[in-house]
């Protein structure tokens, strides 16, 4: 996987979030950012990767949004691996 292409999983992990009011105050608590902050940084590498890692969390999260975004199987995976490598992310 491309690095665009992660950062694209990324961005479209971020709309997934604003569009659920529980899954993305559940991020905003996680992160500690207000709604205004999120957009703001919307375009921060590290706002995609925890997203996409807050995603990830829960099986149940991660398989709505690999379907929502029709994700093969693995991709939300290798666009983890892409954009935190060493799985090195945290809040």
């Amino acid at each position: 996987m491309k690095r665009h292409a992660a950062s694209d999983i990324g961005d479209r992990a971020i709309e997934f979030l604003a569009a659920s009011p529980e899954l993305l105050n559940g991020f905003l608590n996680v992160s500690g950012l207000s709604p205004d902050e999120l957009l703001a940084a919307a375009e921060d590498s590290a706002i995609r990767v925890n997203a996409l890692h807050y995603i990830a969390s829960d099986e149940a999260t991660a398989k709505a949004f690999s379907e929502a975004t029709q994700l093969k199987p693995g991709q939300l995976a290798q666009a983890l691996a892409m954009l935190d490598p060493h799985g090195s992310s945290a809040w």
